[in-house]
């Protein structure tokens, strides 16, 4: 499954729902994941031939990353012919918002309500075919406002300030997507 390509896809939704003057100027990273300076670990993206940390940019009222928490398969039954062709792939992801409350004027509990409304529940079949995906659906899980404990599992970097102005909001949910074993593209640049 192109999980890359589904969170382009949900950040570029996200960013056409989010009309909000105050939020800019904004910045999506994309799918970013764990790695390590010496004995400290960031979540970072990488581009090209070196990574890019994403954490608390302060070059932008709001910015933010997904990172994929967890994973797991079904077997789709199909009614014509191998019933193990198909395969329900879930991934657990957890959107991670930074965002400066002086500079957005919206509490963090409205800034989250904001990404809730849009993130969405389906992609569109045009986009799946084009991502080699018979379907995908977003279900919320949850979500968590208190910046401390967001940014403690986030980074083991000491002294990391967060709070009332410069804030962390993690919303949680699942990406299902249905698609054919062995028919993808390994290939990104193809």
């Amino acid at each position: 499954m192109n999980l890359k390509g589904i969170i382009f896809e949900i950040d570029s939704l996200i960013l056409k729902n989010i009309n909000v003057r105050s939020l800019l100027p904004q910045k999506a990273f994309g799918l970013a994941e764990r790695y390590y300076d010496d004995k400290e670990y960031y979540s970072g993206v990488f581009n090209g031939s070196e990574v890019t940390n994403c954490m608390l940019d302060d070059r932008f009222a709001v910015s933010w990353y997904h990172r994929n928490q967890s994973g797991g398969y079904g077997v789709v039954e199909n009614n014509f012919g191998d019933k193990l062709d198909k395969v329900e792939e879930i991934n657990e992801i957890e959107l991670i918002i930074f965002a400066q409350q002086q500079k957005t004027k919206v509490s963090f509990e409205t800034l989250k309500d904001i990404f809730v409304g849009a993130i969405p529940s389906v992609l569109s079949k045009v986009v799946c075919e084009s991502l080699q995906l018979f379907d995908c659906r977003i279900e919320l899980i949850s979500h968590e406002l208190d910046s401390r404990f967001v940014i403690e599992r986030e980074t083991n970097k000491p002294n990391v300030r967060v709070g009332l102005n410069n804030g962390l909001i993690a919303i949680r949910y699942r990406v299902i997507t249905t698609y054919r074993r062995g028919c993808i593209v390994i290939c990104e640049n193809c």
